[in-house]
């Protein structure tokens, strides 16, 4: 397998993916959530670039950040 699919970022988005179609939501509806997920974690981890770039010390807030966001958006 490619390396660049072993970072912790594509464990985030396959939960994501999994939890928006648990929820009843559509893939566009994932998405949204992941968009808006990933704008928050640039915002409040003040990180940016790539996600595959972002720091494994920052891994387990961006877990958080994507509950919070998928929780929001699914009301």
């Amino acid at each position: 397998m490619d390396k660049r699919f072993e970072h912790p970022w594509f464990g985030i988005l396959a939960w994501i993916k999994k939890n928006a179609e648990e929820n009843g939501l559509t893939q566009d509806d994932a998405r949204i959530i992941i968009h808006k997920t990933i704008l928050t974690i640039r915002k409040e981890l003040k990180v940016g670039g790539n996600m595959t770039d972002l720091p494994k010390k920052h891994i387990a807030a961006a877990k958080e950040i994507a509950e919070k966001v998928l929780k929001d958006y699914s009301g």
